[in-house]
């Protein structure tokens, strides 16, 4: 059971080399966000893992993301109320500048309100990609 990744597009074949399962998607542009557009599964690949599989590929693409845009900022200087690259950053607007370009997700600027809008988990948990806050 074969999974391919291309850009905008995941697909599963069956043993013969058929597709039987795929999701076309959109990518985060600035602020626009990452959007499913087409998913068709046939026959018995309407099943949850291979849709956890296919997004879970989807979403370790747009992660790989996170340096590059990362990178694309480093050295812009700290500025309180900070978020773009024009300005510099404070710690929540780098955060909502490097998730609306990467994930496209709209996040608040407040670190504080970011905190409250993500799942919580403790550090053995955590997977590259997360941020780690304290203090909050």
């Amino acid at each position: 059971m074969p999974f391919e990744l291309t850009p905008g597009r995941v697909i599963h074949t069956d043993d013969v080399g058929q597709i039987d399962a795929e999701m076309r998607f959109d990518v985060p542009k600035g602020e626009a966000p990452f959007a499913i557009t087409f998913a068709e599964f046939k026959n018995k690949m309407a099943g949850a893992r291979v849709q956890r599989v296919m997004m879970q590929m989807i979403m370790a693409s747009l992660r790989e993301n996170i340096g590059q845009t990362l990178r694309s900022v480093l050295g812009r200087p700290y500025q309180l109320q900070g978020n773009t690259p024009a300005d510099g950053f404070d710690a929540g607007g780098l955060i909502q500048y490097v998730y609306n370009h990467v994930f496209g997700v709209s996040f608040p600027q407040n670190i504080a309100k970011q905190f409250t809008l993500v799942q919580q988990v403790t550090l053995a948990e955590t997977m590259p990609g997360d941020i780690l806050v304290w203090g909050v």
